[in-house]
C-alpha cells in the first residue's frame, strides 16, 4: 500500500529500502494517558528523521524515510502511523518521545540491524537488561565495544574491561573500544590512563579549529565524543545547570551522567528536582549502587523519610538484598 524510500538530504535518486511491513498492519496498544504534547506532525516528522541515523548508531548523515500513498502523493510519518504518533504524543519528556520512535524503527528497519547495532539500539533505549540476551557467537569488535559499553552501564566494570580487551586484539584502533577504555579508567580515578585517549580524539573531531563548539563535543548526531564519563567531568568545572540539562537527553542511557546530574541539581539546592531525578534511576536501574545509596542517605539526612516512605522501603531493600552500605 505504502512505498518506503530511503535518502539522503538534497541527493537523488533515491534508493529503495527493503520491503518493510505496511503502516498500521500491527497497531500498537493505544495509551490512555493524558496527552501531554499538542498534537504537531511536523515535530513527529522531525523527530523521527532526526533518530534515524542514531538508532543506527551512527551521527547524522542525512538519511530520511519517505512514504507515498496509493496515488503517489507523499506522507509523512504522522500520516502513515497514526498510531505511534498517538504514542509518541502521548509522553513529553524527550528520552520517552525517542522510545516511541525507536519502537516504529524497530518495524521498519530492525530486521537490518547487524548485530553491534541491536545492542547499541537497545542501550540507548534504557534497556540493558533486555540487551543482556543479545548473543553471538563469532562477536566482532564492535559487537564486543557495545558489550563493553553495556556491562558498564550495569556497573559490572571488570568484565567490560575483559570484554574491551577482546575487541581491541581484533582491532587495536576501533574507536569505540578505546573510548569506552578510557571511560571505565575516568569513572575509577585513572586519569593519566584516559586522558591522552580523550585528547586524541577531540583533536580529530576538532579538525584544526581552535576550540569546538560546546553543543558539539559530545554529541553522537554530530560525531561527538560518546563519553559521558568525560561530559561530567567536563561540566563539573561549570557551576551552570543548563549545560547539564543540555546533554541529559544525549546522555539518558547513562546511569553515571544521570546520577551526577541529579547531584549537581541537590547541590545547587534544587532538593525536589534532584531527588526525583535520582529516585527516578533508582527505579530504572535499580543496580546502580552509587544511585540507590545516595539516594536513601539523603532522605536520611533530610529527615525525609515520612513522605518518601515507599522510596525508603524500596531503597533500604535493594541494599539489604546487595549487601549494600555507606
Amino acid at each position: 500500500m505504502f512505498k518506503k524510500f530511503w535518502s539522503k538530504k538534497k541527493k537523488s535518486p533515491e534508493t529503495t529500502a527493503p520491503k518493510t511491513p505496511p503502516p498500521e498492519e500491527v497497531a500498537p496498544t493505544p495509551i490512555e494517558e493524558e496527552i501531554l504534547s499538542p498534537p504537531n506532525p511536523q515535530a513527529f516528522e522531525e523527530d523521527c528523521q532526526r533518530l534515524i541515523s542514531r538508532y543506527l548508531g551512527f551521527p547524522a548523515q542525512g538519511l530520511e524515510l519517505h512514504w507515498q500513498g496509493e496515488k503517489g502523493l507523499p506522507q509523512s510519518f504522522a500520516q502513515a502511523y497514526p498510531a505511534a504518533f498517538k504514542d509518541w504524543l502521548a509522553v513529553d519528556a524527550p528520552w520517552d518521545k525517542r522510545t516511541v520512535v525507536y519502537a516504529l524503527l524497530d518495524r521498519l528497519l530492525g530486521a537490518q540491524l547487524a548485530p553491534w547495532q541491536k545492542l547499541h539500539r537497545l542501550i540507548d533505549d534504557r534497556l540493558a537488561q533486555t540487551a543482556l540476551k543479545e548473543q553471538n557467537e563469532n562477536p566482532s569488535a564492535n559487537f564486543l565495544a557495545q558489550q563493553a559499553r553495556l556491562y558498564f552501564v550495569l556497573d559490572q566494570n571488570e568484565k567490560a574491561l575483559q570484554l574491551l580487551e577482546q575487541a581491541l586484539k581484533q582491532e587495536p584502533l576501533l574507536k569505540a573500544a578505546q573510548l569506552q577504555q578510557a571511560e571505565i579508567w575516568l569513572w575509577q580515578g585513572q586519569a593519566q590512563k584516559a586522558q591522552p585517549i580523550y585528547q586524541r580524539f577531540l583533536q580529530e573531531l576538532a579538525q584544526g579549529q581552535k576550540q569546538l563548539p560546546f553543543e558539539q563535543l559530545f554529541s553522537l548526531a554530530q560525531g561527538g565524543l560518546q563519553a559521558p564519563v568525560y561530559a561530567i567531568s567536563f561540566l563539573q568545572k561549570s557551576k551552570d545547570l543548563k549545560h547539564w540539562e543540555q546533554y541529559a537527553e544525549e546522555f539518558y542511557w547513562s546511569p553515571h551522567y544521570r546520577m551526577q546530574h541529579a547531584l549537581q541539581l541537590i547541590q545547587a539546592e534544587q532538593f525536589a528536582y534532584g531527588l526525583s531525578k535520582l529516585l527516578a534511576l533508582t527505579k530504572e536501574m535499580p543496580w546502580f549502587k552509587q544511585a540507590v545509596l545516595a539516594a536513601h542517605q539523603f532522605i536520611m539526612q533530610t529527615k525525609g523519610y515520612e513522605v518518601f516512605a515507599d522510596d525508603m522501603s524500596r531503597l533500604s531493600k535493594l541494599m539489604l538484598d546487595n549487601n549494600w552500605s555507606y
